[in-house]
């Protein structure tokens, strides 16, 4: 249940949380944040720097997000985070610097390096875990798309 690289829950955690917060109608809200370009910096830096980024993400999430969200590594670069009783709109003012944050602390130092960013997708929990994750990833996709390092919301 917990990822051995960040010690955060993993996948399998994350998803019986998920259905747990659906099925109790508990309300909340999930946020899906993916570490933009992490393909380039493990191909570029190597897997070691990759996993030293992962680390400093999942400290950076720890470190901004409130003491009762839940915080998942759910895929490679991939981060879910459970917000229980907030909207989407609050959910952003809690995600939103950890966005900027990154951005900063993420900039490069050199010519030849590049930043680090991360976008985030955010989507309101009811209906089914798989209702709540696909319109989590569309708007994860939709903060790619409109030029990443940023909040959208479902």
């Amino acid at each position: 249940m917990t990822d051995p690289l960040t010690r955060l829950t993993n996948r399998m955690a994350f998803v019986s949380m998920l259905e747990y917060m659906v099925c109790s109608k508990a309300g909340g809200t999930l946020a899906l944040f993916d570490l933009d370009h992490f393909m380039t910096l493990n191909m570029r830096y190597g897997q070691s720097a990759g996993d030293e980024m992962l680390c400093a993400f999942s400290d950076l999430l720890r470190d901004i997000v409130r003491r009762e969200d839940i915080i998942s590594r759910i895929g490679s670069e991939r981060f879910g985070v459970l917000l229980p009783g907030l909207d989407p709109e609050q959910a952003c003012e809690v995600c939103q610097p950890v966005v900027d944050t990154l951005a900063v602390l993420g900039r490069p130092d050199q010519a030849e390096c590049f930043g680090i960013t991360a976008s985030a997708g955010i989507a309101p929990i009811s209906g089914t875990v798989d209702r709540t994750m696909k319109h989590a990833e569309l708007a994860l996709f939709a903060a790619k798309a409109k030029g990443r390092s940023r909040v959208e919301c479902a």
